[in-house]
């Protein structure tokens, strides 16, 4: 019986690869691959985001809202074996951005009156005192309820299997590449 017995080598390094592949997969795949999904979303949101055209009011600038959304990874909620993406609209005081080397204001603090809707005071007219304006004002008889113009919310609605099958795309590429770093031939 002793004579039947063969000797493989070899073992002990495909046992350390097999143990180190979750890891890189965990490492090097997980967060590219949430990435991907989180751009689609972001795309999306800016093709759904309105553009003030400044016809009527000079002070927005037109293309704002679209520049200001932005997707962005989460170190501190994010660990080896889950990745936190955030996508959302810059918002803030001094929030810029550089587009073609030139810092650009990205600062749409408004997004929620879009998003959400919002009351709208009007000024109130010449020779009425601010007291009677927000008496007004509280009891509804000057406020006009503005209609939101969602584009957040149905971007998600609309393209979240998208970026499933963008992470799915994007795993399917890199792990075969992972297991080839480790020697780990898949066919």
């Amino acid at each position: 019986m002793a004579e039947h017995l063969q000797y493989i080598s070899g073992l002990d390094a495909f046992q350390k690869a097999l143990e180190e592949f979750p890891k890189n997969i965990a490492k090097n795949v997980l967060r590219g691959a949430v990435r991907a999904g989180a751009v689609v979303l972001q795309k999306e949101a800016i093709s759904l985001a309105p553009v003030f055209d400044g016809t009527s009011d000079k002070r927005p600038d037109p293309g704002l809202l679209k520049r200001a959304i932005y997707q962005k990874q989460i170190p501190e909620l994010s660990s080896d074996v889950k990745q936190t993406y955030f996508v959302g609209v810059r918002h803030g005081k001094n929030v810029t951005v550089k587009i073609k080397g030139n810092k650009v204001n990205a600062d749409a603090y408004y997004w929620t009156w879009l998003e959400f809707g919002h009351f709208y005071v009007p000024r109130p007219p010449k020779g009425q005192t601010q007291k009677v304006t927000r008496e007004k004002a509280k009891t509804g008889s000057m406020t006009i309820w503005v209609e939101p113009h969602s584009f957040m919310r149905p971007a998600f609605a609309v393209a979240k299997g998208r970026a499933i099958q963008a992470m799915v795309d994007y795993m399917e590429k890199r792990i075969p590449l992972e297991a080839q770093k480790l020697g780990l031939v898949m066919k």
